[in-house]
């Protein structure tokens, strides 16, 4: 399935061409500004982080200064509609969370986390291919039987992530759902470290709101030039105490 990266101008969503891009690679056969998921993932998981891809996108001449504080969305189309990939785009800082094995250890360590297994389980409620070990992980936190939760993880990862080629007979990742997964347990563990830290819903809005009227004025050269005397700085001499080696 081709997926596209979009930006909302005025009512509709327009296609933004990220292989203009010196970041992005091209390994799927999607045309007409379609791409793969991962492939999009690998191009954004090149940035620290939103600001320095809106940057790159602006300088590649692919978002205008008003786009700079538009959001940017992963679609895909369903019918005549782009529907919305629900999680956000994918930075560095989701790297480890994106890896088929690391991901694998980070759910696995969070079997001690009651308030993260009952996001998950409620997330995942409706799962249609995965509602057995759903039922297990339910199951084994009512008894809390540690060990009996632990495969059932192991077992939902697996059952989530993956799927058989039924002509080769070989197991493949299931992008779209891994990528799902992925990116559920990163903006669990974002929001967790954002309340740990004391910041609201509200403060992380304005920090961003912020952050990106800073890039429209870094951008249009709109930014204040901080002064330079053109008097020379006068070197002050430092006291040597009894006892110190002066390198000067």
């Amino acid at each position: 399935m081709a997926y596209y990266l979009t930006i909302k101008r005025k009512n509709d969503y327009q296609l933004l061409d990220i292989s203009k891009l010196e970041e992005f690679t091209k390994n799927s056969r999607y045309k007409n500004g379609g791409f793969s998921l991962e492939e999009i993932d690998n191009c954004t998981m090149k940035f620290y982080n939103e600001y320095f891809f809106k940057e790159a996108l602006y300088k590649a001449g692919l978002i205008s200064l008003e786009d700079i504080a538009r959001d940017i969305t992963i679609r895909c189309k369903n019918k005549e509609e782009l529907t919305k990939v629900r999680y956000g785009l994918a930075y560095q800082d989701s790297k480890n969370y994106l890896d088929v094995y690391g991901l694998k250890f980070i759910l696995l360590s969070k079997q001690k986390d009651k308030n993260f297994l009952e996001k998950l389980l409620s997330y995942y409620r409706n799962s249609y291919i995965n509602n057995i070990n759903i039922s297990k992980i339910k199951y084994a936190m009512n008894m809390q039987d540690d060990e009996l939760l632990n495969v059932a993880l192991g077992d939902f990862y697996m059952r989530e992530v993956t799927k058989l080629d039924t002509k080769t007979g070989e197991v493949k990742i299931n992008y779209k759902l891994f990528h799902d997964l992925a990116m559920f347990i990163y903006n669990y563990d974002k929001n967790i470290m954002r309340e740990k830290c004391g910041i609201t819903t509200e403060e992380a809005k304005i920090e961003r709101e912020l952050t990106f009227e800073y890039l429209k004025k870094s951008l249009n050269g709109s930014l204040p030039v901080p002064e330079v005397s053109s008097e020379p700085k006068k070197k002050t001499k430092t006291k040597v105490l009894e006892g110190q080696i002066s390198i000067f």
